[in-house]
């Protein structure tokens, strides 16, 4: 980082002999990283503040051109752009902004499928476009003081875990079969908006929790799914299935478009995949092959992080989906789904 960061020092940009060609270059390459890498910024404030000083100085100074100029506001008209978004869609900000104590939370079943998909979007979108490329080239999300190393990674998966507690924990709390199958089909509805709206974050959130062991197991439960949400489950399992790498949860986010979430665990797999591969092979040179891999798997997501969803927050539905500090472990869990339905004996 303190390379590029000399790029943009004073000491270097404000030296009068410095040509005019040479700083709408240097403009042009500070717009194209704040435009498509705007999380290097984002999480690093005394870089932010760095590029901030830079364009304040050279806009004061009597020496810069109206050419300059120009390129100058455009680049803080994106900084700003970028800066809106982020408070916006900042999963912190959100999560403060709808803590609520847990007896004055709204009930799942008071809630729309399609709204509770639409704030889903927006709270994963907050948390991906935050993550910066080097927590996942790193790989420090697999290491013990990770969360101190990948912030933002790690904030991923929590969120993703406490949802998958959440959805558990609403279906298991139903005292009869009827009522328990009807949560878990307006989960699966809740699955179907998401499929439509790119998000295969949530759409394994909502599998993931369908197969544990404390609800996949409530075979009575089952059995009062419509056929047609039992034909609609598979589908979405099939989207989000890990067989063959994740096939074809791949094929799916080439060709959906943007905006767009991803279920982040396969590609941390292929991280740590590449990050075990030698930089410099046997001959000392440069392994390309794995920068290219690495380029062309950070690409697609860094394409992700710049299209947010145009949803807005809902109170009551981010209420419900933030406030799970009350939702009990997977033991607990596993423990009243035997109390709900009792293992059968032979």
């Amino acid at each position: 980082m303190a390379a590029t960061e000399s790029v943009i020092s004073d000491e270097i940009l404000l030296k009068p002999h410095l040509h005019e060609h040479v700083l709408l270059r240097i403009f042009c390459i500070l717009r194209k990283w704040v435009s498509c890498h705007f999380p290097d910024f984002s999480s690093n404030s005394a870089l932010l503040a760095l590029l901030v000083s830079f364009i304040n100085n050279l806009s004061g100074n009597p020496s810069t051109t109206p050419e300059q100029a120009g390129s100058l506001q455009v680049l803080r008209d994106v900084i700003d752009l970028h800066m809106a978004n982020k408070t916006e869609f900042h999963f912190p900000t959100l999560r403060d902004r709808y803590k609520e104590t847990t007896d004055k939370l709204p009930l799942f079943q008071s809630l729309e499928p399609q709204a509770i998909a639409k704030q889903l979007a927006i709270l994963g979108y907050s948390l991906l476009s935050a993550i910066p490329g080097k927590e996942l080239i790193s790989c420090n999300f697999t290491k013990e003081n990770r969360k101190q190393l990948s912030p933002h990674v790690i904030a991923v998966s929590d969120f993703f875990n406490q949802t998958v507690f959440l959805i558990m924990w609403e279906v298991l709390q139903r005292k009869n079969a009827s009522s328990r199958a009807h949560v878990i089909e307006k989960w699966l509805t809740i699955a179907e908006f998401s499929y439509l709206y790119n998000n295969f974050y949530a759409i394994t959130m909502v599998t993931g929790a369908l197969q544990s062991t404390p609800v996949i197991r409530l075979n009575k439960t089952w059995g009062h799914l419509s056929k047609v949400k039992l034909e609609s489950f598979e589908s979405l399992k099939s989207v989000v299935n890990p067989a063959s790498d994740f096939k074809n949860l791949r094929h799916r986010l080439k060709e959906c478009g943007t905006p767009a979430l991803p279920y982040l665990g396969f590609l941390q797999r292929e991280m740590v995949y590449l990050k075990e591969r030698k930089t410099f092979n046997d001959e000392h040179k440069v392994d390309f092959e794995k920068m290219k891999k690495i380029y062309h798997m950070l690409r697609p997501i860094q394409q992700l992080q710049r299209e947010p969803y145009d949803f807005t927050p809902e109170d009551k539905t981010m209420k419900f989906l933030i406030n799970t500090a009350h939702i009990p472990g997977e033991d607990i869990l596993f423990d009243h789904s035997l109390r709900v339905e009792p293992r059968q004996t032979n």
